[in-house]
């Protein structure tokens, strides 16, 4: 019979997905079956399955902890933000539509959202454990009666509850009581108690507030888990990234943070692969200068990022360094680089490609495929990668523009055609390809260019995103076994 834990948190951001992935690790280390379970997600960092279908990259990660294959039942609904208020419903890996917040609580989430749900808790019943992580905070008053990511799921599955709480913030404390009192009486009998997480420093200055909290609870703190400056897991979204800024010594990565931006995650592979890269997110004309590197991330809005990347003078800026800066971009941040943009309208891009695109092409899934070009600064020795392809943009190169990558297979069957483009000098180039810098060949070869550029010596690792997830993950996972009890964790699970 399939056990269930399940940890929430007082805030987003507390360290709930990471803490989930450390449980499905340390129980997967002990011999058993584990899947991790996120069941709504908001999110614009998104991984895609083998078999082309979306998930959140968090639950993916955590699948990776399991060591199990991420499958869309670990992420049944998946709400990407669109703005104002709507959101991008993904049912089970697929595109359902756009709904507003004020809908999708009041009339879908409890009524046909929870039959995904009650769907996907069947789905991972060949587990021997389900780490479920909840979203948000178990005692946002305003949504609690539509909820269906936090308690409404611990009671159906009568799942002990962890809070985590993020002491780095502030207020650690407070908002666990305030989340007790928040809570019904029902819901805080599931709560079992409380792990500190991103603490720094002696722990024995807690032992007062630790007694108080029991006291006022009746629950005991279970752990206290130290913050891990070295620590690289992705983000879930926009709240754990820090804008950081350029160093003179590093070489400088700069990733444009239009206000639609997803899936820089992405990029995080290439960022992570050496201590000689510093990765910062641009909003403004000045943190350009410095950049070694322009990175143009996927988009919600392709039009009104591109319009707000003109209104900053961030366009006309990349185009002033485009002769000296490579500059690369990612399915709608390659579409942004082109001269023109045919999306309905006729849109002028940022020309740093002479390309048309038009958005009328709708391929995707695995792709085996090959770089095309000579003129590319990136290049793979001739050998095969396998990637994922979200086409929904045509190119027609114009002069002076080439095709970077040969498709060779397409979801498993031989195919020809042409993918991406780059700049007749080489330095602009993109594509629609996901995980464009997962496997070492492509991304080493960038950081080598940029090196002899900087005229910097670089050590860089040879493990592809997996991989060095799966190094991340353990390396946490050490740490929250060490420092949590997780021998009174397992018995409260039944295991």
């Amino acid at each position: 019979m399939t056990k269930f834990l399940m940890v929430q948190g007082t805030s987003s951001n507390a360290g709930k997905s990471s803490l989930v992935a450390a449980f499905c690790r340390i129980l997967s280390d002990k011999g058993y079956r584990v899947a991790p379970l996120k069941t709504q997600n908001m999110s614009s960092n998104v991984y895609i399955t083998k078999d082309g279908l979306e998930m959140a990259k968090a639950q993916a990660i955590q699948a990776i902890a399991a060591r199990t294959e991420p499958s869309v039942y670990m992420n049944p609904i998946l709400l990407k933000p669109m703005g104002d208020y709507v959101s991008r419903v993904v049912l089970q890996g697929k595109v359902y539509r756009d709904m507003h917040a004020k809908y999708y609580y009041n009339n879908f989430a409890i009524h046909r959202g929870m039959q995904y749900v009650k769907n996907a808790i069947k789905k991972l019943s060949k587990y021997d454990v389900v780490v479920i992580e909840g979203a948000g905070s178990p005692a946002e008053i305003n949504i609690m009666d539509h909820d269906i990511a936090n308690m409404r799921i611990a009671e159906m599955l009568n799942a002990p509850v962890l809070i985590v709480a993020d002491i780095e913030r502030g207020g650690c404390f407070a908002s666990i009581v305030g989340t007790m009192e928040l809570l019904e009486p029902k819901q805080r009998n599931l709560v079992k108690g409380f792990i500190i997480n991103k603490f720094r420093g002696d722990k024995a200055i807690l032992e007062p507030a630790i007694v108080s909290v029991k006291k006022i609870t009746g629950k005991p703190v279970l752990g206290i888990v130290p913050f891990i400056d070295d620590m690289s897991l992705p983000n879930e979204d926009s709240l754990g990234v820090d804008a950081g800024r350029s160093k003179h010594d590093l070489i400088n990565i700069a990733v444009i943070k239009y206000p639609n931006a997803i899936n820089i995650t992405d990029f995080d592979p290439l960022s992570q692969s050496s201590d000689a890269l510093n990765t910062y997110y641009v909003t403004s004309v000045a943190q350009l200068s410095d950049a070694d590197l322009i990175l143009l991330p996927p988009s919600r809005n392709l039009s009104a990022d591109l319009e707000w990347m003109k209104e900053k003078g961030i366009a006309d800026n990349i185009r002033s360094l485009r002769a000296k800066r490579p500059v690369v971009g990612i399915c709608e941040g390659f579409a942004m680089m082109g001269k023109q943009i045919q999306n309905g309208n006729k849109i002028n891009g940022l020309g740093l490609i002479n390309t048309t695109v038009y958005a009328d092409r709708k391929l995707a899934g695995t792709v085996s495929l090959k770089v095309a070009s000579r003129k590319a600064i990136v290049s793979a020795n001739g050998q095969v990668l396998n990637a994922y392809l979200r086409g929904d943009y045509r190119v027609v190169n114009g002069k002076n523009a080439y095709p970077l990558f040969h498709v060779l297979k397409l979801n498993g069957k031989q195919k020809k055609f042409a993918e991406g483009s780059v700049s007749s000098d080489g330095l602009a180039f993109g594509c629609c390809v996901y995980g464009l810098f997962d496997t070492p060949l492509i991304r080493n070869s960038l950081i080598e260019y940029l090196a002899r550029k900087k005229k910097i010596r670089v050590m860089m690792h040879d493990m592809d995103a997996t991989t060095f997830w799966d190094k991340q993950i353990q390396m946490f996972s050490n740490a929250v076994k060490t420092n949590i009890d997780m021998t009174r964790i397992m018995n409260l699970v039944g295991l």
